[in-house]
């Protein structure tokens, strides 16, 4: 197959998959999870049902899919700012994230665990694979700025994107039988609260003086390592 087909293809594939997710969610948003039959959403798309069953398995790994193509879109339109600094990028990405409709489609899903508990493994498989491609984005952004420490960026980047994906994940834990998106949407401000006071304290640690406390921890490791072959 010629690249140009087998390019096409790829489009039409990921166009059929955005297309059955988005209505599989939509539906399942109106109507409740319990209400709305995979046949409904194929007749809806205009597909059939052997299709829906070649993306996903069931209803919800489809609405799961609308919050990793959201995030998807957003980087994609993300701009990294320039100079390769680690916390920048950070702050940069994740104020891009949410000033689209990533919160609104977090929110919903978050509710929709909330009524419905089978939900939930796959709300927090979504979750994680949305801060993977995140932090896979930005690790490819510090790349290209041709950094010389590269481990210990690699080592700092896993530790913000973890504090951060830790940040969201609890503050939108799901608590079953909840219902509603209102505490939800009291979590989205205490999550944009909770990310500056983890950015602020990252920004210290990532500084001068976390770079002095790293130096010093690695000179007191030599120093024991020294002193315990002299004794051996």
């Amino acid at each position: 197959m010629a690249m140009g087909e087998r390019s096409l293809r790829e489009v039409k594939r990921a166009a059929t998959r955005r297309a059955l997710a988005r209505t599989t969610y939509e539906m399942v948003l109106e109507r409740g999870l319990d209400h709305v039959t995979v046949d409904e959403v194929t007749r809806a798309a205009q597909l059939s049902r052997r299709t829906y069953s070649n993306y996903f398995a069931n209803k919800e790994e489809a609405v799961a899919e609308v919050l990793v193509q959201t995030v998807q879109d957003r980087l994609a339109g993300w701009t990294p700012p320039a100079g390769g600094d680690l916390l920048a990028g950070v702050r940069s990405l994740v104020e891009h994230q949410f000033t689209g409709d990533f919160p609104e489609v977090l929110v919903s899903f978050r509710g929709l665990c909330s009524d419905h508990p089978q939900l939930v493994p796959y709300w927090n498989d979504a979750l994680w694979r949305t801060w993977s491609m995140a932090a896979s984005h930005l690790r490819s952004h510090l790349r290209s700025t041709a950094r010389p420490d590269q481990d210990g960026v690699d080592a700092d980047l896993a530790m913000v994107t973890g504090a951060i994906y830790g940040v969201v994940s609890t503050h939108f834990a799901i608590v079953p039988g909840a219902g509603g998106t209102g505490s939800a949407g009291a979590s989205l401000a205490a999550v944009a609260a909770a990310l500056t006071r983890v950015l602020a304290r990252l920004e210290v640690a990532l500084g001068p003086e976390g770079d002095a406390a790293v130096r010093a921890a690695h000179e007191g490791a030599g120093q024991k390592s020294l002193a315990a072959g002299v004794e051996g």
